[in-house]
């Protein structure tokens, strides 16, 4: 094996290729970790779309929103193995993204309330397209229907 001061007295693009030599191994495995991983995900998250949009009860718009919800999840699982092949340290990555995810979520705590409110209707559906409601002081016609808003066509 050789020394660091035999190591340090290569150049550069010597050190890069002694560096790939060595880890060879792990670089494949990280790769093909990475490449299964993405196959994989993109695989389950479309298993999950038609599963869902097969179901009435289901609206197309909560199915979209949860097969894209598995893909993110499996594509970050996938980096976080991929990291740990290299040798990286995860669980702070983890808590890194963890935290992330509570200070992201705080922020948006009011969109993230409308978002799960508009979950909940698509899912319930107390109302569909084309029904005449009352929503408080407005009256109208249900024109569409989505996770962020309900658009109402008023009479």
């Amino acid at each position: 094996m050789t020394t660091d001061k035999t190591i340090a007295a290569l150049t550069i693009p010597e050190q890069i290729w002694l560096w790939l030599r060595l880890n060879m191994v792990e670089i494949a495995g990280a790769f093909a970790v990475l490449v299964i991983g993405l196959l994989l995900a993109g695989i389950l998250s479309g298993w999950v779309a038609r599963a869902l949009n097969r179901s009435d009860r289901i609206d197309p718009t909560v199915a979209n929103f949860l097969s894209n919800l598995v893909k993110y999840a499996l594509w970050a699982l996938v980096l976080v193995t991929v990291l740990a092949q290299f040798g990286v340290e995860t669980t702070s990555i983890l808590a890194a993204l963890g935290g992330m995810a509570l200070a992201v979520g705080l922020a948006l705590q009011g969109t993230l309330s409308n978002v799960a409110s508009g979950v909940m209707i698509l899912v319930q559906k107390p109302f569909k397209i084309g029904e005449s409601i009352n929503a408080g002081s407005i009256s109208g016609t249900v024109q569409q229907i989505g996770l962020f808003t309900t658009e109402l066509k008023q009479f």
